[in-house]
């Protein structure tokens, strides 16, 4: 069910009820808040409360948006899961069970080495733009010669050694300020600086052939169209009809396989 707290009552279709017409009945239910708060939940109101809002966008600049619902899918996740361990429980006991979980527990799990830096550390994450907070090179944007940008995810001192030979400035993961992770994070502005003249000198389809080539992680950031022109994703989509009967091309939602 998705009624706000107490609507499933006032209908009959809570799970009490359903549970004594059929015992083996597995009851799942989503709210926003909980069970108790009513308040109308919405995926921007949950990025606001549980803090992404907060964390997402550059540093001087306000918060923004994520651009898909991705509050709804991660509560749709943790619902799916506990479905399924319901379903095993089932399984033996031949009973069954009430799932509940809310959209707002969903986000702050979902908060994961955020929540740690202020739980566990003391320090209040703050907006970054792409870079993560606790590595670098991670997320930090580079500019190539076609004005296409590439994304390190550097996340050893190995990688980012690997990642100066290829740029052919092996010298830079000698220095002090940059040859342990801890010191990139420090001398980070200096660090994107140096990188940056020297991605400079590359396309982006070569300097990405040579980046994995070595090992080293890192993505080419595409749009949208580009991303679907990707033969890799080809598998991923398939035909259908909309209610006129125009065939469209969309994205697959179910995307794992089973093997025996």
């Amino acid at each position: 069910s998705n009624y706000r707290p107490g609507s499933a009552d006032k209908l009959g279709m809570d799970a009490a009820t359903l549970r004594a017409l059929n015992p083996r009945l597995i009851y799942a239910e989503l709210t926003g808040f909980g069970p108790v708060d009513r308040r109308p939940a919405f995926d921007v109101v949950l990025q606001a409360e549980t803090g992404f809002l907060h964390l997402t966008g550059e540093a001087d600049q306000p918060p923004v948006k994520m651009p898909v619902a991705l509050i709804d899918l991660l509560a749709a996740h943790q619902l799916k899961e506990g479905i399924l361990l319901a379903l095993l429980r089932r399984a033996e006991s031949g009973t069954g069970s009430v799932v509940r979980t809310n959209l707002y527990a969903a986000a702050l799990a979902s908060l994961a080495n955020q929540a740690t830096n202020w739980l566990v550390a003391g320090f209040a994450p703050q907006r970054m733009g792409t870079a993560h907070p606790n590595i670098a090179p991670y997320g930090d944007l580079l500019l190539t010669s076609d004005n296409k940008y590439i994304v390190p995810a550097v996340g050893s001192d190995a990688q980012f050694k690997a990642l100066c030979r290829v740029l052919h400035c092996s010298e830079l993961a000698e220095q002090p300020d940059f040859a342990t992770n801890a010191q990139r994070i420090i001398h980070r502005q200096a660090l994107i600086e140096q990188l940056q003249s020297k991605v400079r000198n590359w396309t982006q389809a070569d300097l990405m052939e040579v980046l994995l080539a070595a090992k080293v992680p890192a993505g080419a950031l595409r749009s949208i169209p580009e991303v679907f022109a990707q033969p890799e994703a080809e598998k991923y989509l398939r035909r259908a009809k909309t209610e006129t009967g125009r065939e469209v091309t969309v994205v697959k939602q179910v995307v794992f396989e089973l093997e025996d």
